[in-house]
């Protein structure tokens, strides 16, 4: 699975056909093409080791771990230490907030090793996990300024764990159910860093735009449009199924608008902090998680709300109310033995 924080929509209105282009073929491209050398500054990792990397592509499609191609390495056990390096600093407060609130060693829960990439290709506007390595292009500095953003960090290394946990199918609505489970971890991370008597922040990539861009970020949790613009247009996503957008399940239509429907699930959470009047990264995050465990590759939106109730607890009206926010019904969905079928023709094939 290859996830994308831009959608392909995005790189269309901004007429970026390199990075629309790579981003379609590298879909297509096995993780298991990605040249991973033991290098020697790096430790085998054991029990409860920490270790995260960060690598330089050289601007090059070509995200090779030698030992060359290292920036820096930190193996730091509950890390303390500043790296010089600001993109492994955010890892590193990713690394740390994953195993503080979701109780996760890595992304496997088993010690892997984060490898992160920097300097991917030239000008690329994008930033997306390979289901081995996370990688982060420069942005082409005339729409995009950066993609090295406290929550973007976040939402893709959570597309690491959730493809380890729930297998998530790409498309639809477990596809926007997966996009969606990032964008919440991302969110709760920015809020989790703010400073004492900081108001809630429900934007999403904030300042991954150029000044030539009229907008806060890439996503809201709010109905608050995250842009309007004349080049990108109005931020389209939804915030109620009665509005929910149907799109072809192919490269075209964003795998059947996955970064589009996800605002629905995106808002139902934001309605359920409110409505709870908790701490978005507390009780939230905690009912959120412990669903996703309880979820299944084909799981859809009313299964996932079903399985954020079963373990809501004394919040269970707080959150019914949050669903019915959004027009949603959780409903149980059964696992079936053709079920049982896709995720094997999904897993090799």
């Amino acid at each position: 699975m290859k996830c994308c924080i831009i959608p392909d929509d995005v790189l269309k209105k901004v007429k970026d056909k390199q990075s629309l282009e790579h981003s379609q073929e590298i879909r297509e491209i096995r993780a298991a093409q990605v040249v991973l050398k033991k290098a020697s500054k790096v430790p085998i990792p054991g029990d409860h080791d920490e270790v995260r990397v960060l690598y330089d592509s050289h601007n090059t499609k070509i995200l090779n771990v030698a030992e060359d191609n290292i920036i820096e390495v930190d193996y730091e056990q509950e890390h303390k230490n500043t790296n010089s390096s600001v993109e492994l600093e955010m890892f590193d407060k990713t690394y740390d907030f994953f195993l503080q609130k979701l109780g996760m060693e890595s992304y496997d829960n088993r010690d892997a090793i984060w490898r992160i990439f920097m300097h991917y290709d030239t000008k690329y506007n994008n930033a997306f996990w390979n289901g081995q390595v996370f990688v982060f292009g420069d942005g082409d500095q005339l729409f995009f300024k950066t993609f090295w953003i406290q929550d973007v960090c976040a939402h893709e290394a959570m597309h690491a764990i959730t493809e380890y946990v729930t297998q998530l199918e790409y498309k639809g609505q477990s596809g926007a159910l997966n996009e969606h489970i990032s964008d919440v971890v991302g969110i709760c991370l920015k809020n989790f860093l703010l400073k004492e008597g900081e108001q809630w922040n429900w934007i999403l990539a904030e300042g991954i735009w150029t000044p030539i861009i009229q907008g806060k970020g890439l996503r809201t949790f709010t109905l608050e449009p995250a842009y309007d613009d004349p080049i990108l247009g109005k931020d389209g996503q939804p915030k109620h199924m009665k509005d929910y957008v149907n799109l072809p399940y192919d490269k075209k239509g964003d795998f059947g608008g996955v970064h589009i429907n996800s605002g629905i699930l995106n808002h139902a959470f934001y309605a359920f902090v409110y409505r709870s009047g908790k701490k978005p990264f507390e009780e939230p995050l905690n009912v959120w998680w412990k669903a996703v465990q309880k979820t299944k590759a084909f799981d859809d939106f009313a299964a996932f709300a079903y399985n954020t109730i079963q373990v809501s607890g004394e919040l269970k009206g707080h959150l019914e109310a949050a669903w019915n926010d959004v027009g949603i019904i959780p409903r149980k969905k059964e696992w079936t033995f053709w079920d049982s079928i896709r995720l094997y023709l999904m897993r090799y094939h």
